[in-house]
């Protein structure tokens, strides 16, 4: 429905109105399902920014399905990222930080390591999140780790 109406430089202007009676609405339950879809999505975020805002973000299903761990260790092999909580030859572990929602790590040093040797570009952004994971759960009952394609 379209309607003329005065603008605030008094001119004569037409506007379109919405009937909001046959409009879609989002509905609660449709929120609750994109949250829980989001929520099952494996993701790496890694986040280069400026001063103090070096980090690794763990989505919680990745997280989750690496068994909770308290510190990880990563190891590149060729153009994929393996992080585990205990990986053959990796020396080095990382702690996530103690405030159990974030998963995260901070640290510049392993940042600083991930952009250098997967070549990542934040020359017009700050983070980079890769979701293009592999989950793998030995059968020896050893610890499950991650394969994260570092591609885009």
């Amino acid at each position: 429905m379209r309607e003329k109406a005065e603008g605030v430089d008094g001119t004569s202007k037409e506007f379109e109105y919405v009937n909001f009676d046959n409009a879609e609405h989002i509905k609660e339950s449709e929120i609750l399902a994109i949250i829980k879809r989001a929520s099952n999505i494996c993701s790496l975020s890694v986040v280069n920014a400026k001063g103090n805002g070096k980090r690794i973000r763990f989505s919680g299903a990745l997280h989750d399905a690496l068994g909770n761990p308290i510190s990880v260790q990563v190891v590149k092999d060729g153009n994929r990222l393996v992080v585990g909580e205990r990986l053959p030859g990796a020396e080095k572990t990382y702690r996530f930080s103690p405030d159990e929602v974030t998963n995260i790590i901070y640290s510049a040093v392993l940042v600083f390591w991930l952009t250098e040797k997967f070549g990542l570009d934040y020359s017009d952004r700050t983070s980079r999140t890769f979701t293009d994971i592999k989950i793998v759960s030995p059968a020896d009952g050893t610890s499950s780790y991650a394969i994260i394609n570092m591609t885009r």
